[in-house]
């Protein structure tokens, strides 16, 4: 579920801004010249993306509420009555980490959404689509998103907030940067350069940006798992002591 939330969660913050920008600017005209684009007729991406979002709407609904059930007091609590733990700082070292890679990526998606193209493949350079700049202007919030929400936790800013959102954002956001992240570099390497053309062939700053973008979500992804493997503990331990009381009393 965290995988799907961060691919099918990506896609529906993208569809609503591709679809407003459709309204507002008209259909967009594209220089693309490879035939495998296109090949594709017009209802194709209507279809995908449209399934996209149904599956999307559909696994979210059903994992809130199994998580509703099975974590409702986490759910509930605040901020500040999240526990000291013995690891609690390695992981805001690891949050600060994941923080300052993310100001690079987010960086670099900002200046690629506007429509630069220094560090872009050159292969990229002429695409005039604008899923590319709608997908770098979601990753940007995403990449500024999840780490804020991750220091939030570890800090203990804003104790009296619900802990609900910040985990939320920070769950979403951190797999939408690990799975975009390595797909794109799994789709960037297998068909976005064309070895015989040497001109085609140099990649740019782009699989670096990418690299960064998995990396930072890694570092996200320890911290939650730290943080919710000592809790389940700590739960374990309290249980287990709360019955031993029971059985002296």
């Amino acid at each position: 579920m965290w995988v799907a939330t961060g691919l099918l969660g990506t896609l529906l913050v993208e569809l609503p801004i591709y679809l407003l920008a459709f309204l507002v600017l008209g259909p967009e005209h594209t220089t693309q010249q490879d035939p495998g684009f296109a090949g594709l007729s017009g209802w194709v991406s209507p279809l995908v993306y449209g399934g996209f979002t149904v599956q999307g709407l559909s696994l979210f609904t059903a994992f809130l509420l199994y998580a509703r059930r099975r974590w409702a007091a986490l759910l509930h609590e605040r901020i500040g009555e999240l526990p000291d733990s013995p690891t609690l700082t390695a992981q805001r070292s690891l949050a600060c980490a994941a923080a300052l890679l993310a100001t690079g990526v987010a960086t670099a998606r900002v200046y690629w959404a506007a429509g630069g193209a220094a560090g872009l493949p050159p292969s990229m350079h002429d695409d005039g689509s604008r899923g590319p700049a709608t997908l770098d202007s979601v990753v940007a919030m995403m990449v500024v998103a999840a780490p804020t929400a991750l220091l939030v936790l570890v800090f203990r800013l804003r104790p009296r907030r619900r802990l609900l959102w910040p985990l939320l954002v920070a769950w979403t956001g951190a797999g939408s940067l690990l799975c975009w992240g390595s797909w794109l570099l799994i789709m960037f390497g297998t068909t976005s350069t064309k070895v015989p053309d040497l001109h085609h062939a140099v990649p740019g700053l782009l699989p670096l940006v990418e690299c960064v973008q998995v990396v930072t979500g890694l570092l996200i992804l320890v911290v939650g798992a730290l943080a919710l493997t000592e809790r389940g503990v700590l739960a374990k331990q309290g249980a287990l002591t709360e019955r031993g009381c029971r059985r002296v009393a």
